[in-house]
């Protein structure tokens, strides 16, 4: 039993070499082709963070009530330019003075969210929460480093 020939197209013959796949240009498999999806996503790349291992990390905050914290701060001593921290054998080194000062911070929230709806939730083929987890967790660090960085 014979199939019909599709619509719009003709069989080939080894004379006619203008079409390799048996249908002329005029036919249109746009609805034959779909969309590909893929389950991986695609994330920027994140820039390397920096700046938490300088920060000195305080724990006083759950110890003792209130929503500031005191620092000291020391003055770095001074540096000759010209010729840096030079001894000369047999003579006394001069003792510089130490000198500091307080500095306060004030504890404040930071935060983000992103709101899903039961739909999204459903109707998706990605596990939307572990992205939207992933992207929260990309937030706080970028968000810890310029912190660590401004103060």
């Amino acid at each position: 039993m014979a199939l019909p020939a599709p619509s719009g197209g003709s069989i080939t013959t080894a004379a006619d070499q203008s079409s390799l796949t048996g249908y002329s240009s005029d036919t249109a498999l746009t609805p034959a082709i779909q969309t590909i999806w893929s389950k991986e996503i695609l994330f920027q790349a994140m820039p390397v963070l920096r700046f938490e291992q300088f920060a000195v990390k305080k724990t006083e905050l759950g110890v003792m009530p209130g929503l500031t914290v005191n620092f000291m701060r020391y003055t770095n001593l001074g540096v000759d330019q010209s010729t840096g921290a030079t001894l000369t054998e047999g003579t006394r080194m001069e003792p510089s003075a130490l000198s500091a000062s307080q500095i306060q911070i004030t504890v404040s929230e930071r935060g983000q969210a992103i709101s899903v709806t039961e739909l999204l939730l459903n109707a998706s083929f990605d596990d939307v929460m572990a992205s939207s987890s992933r992207l929260l967790g990309r937030h706080m660090a970028q968000s810890m480093d310029i912190e660590a960085r401004n103060t």
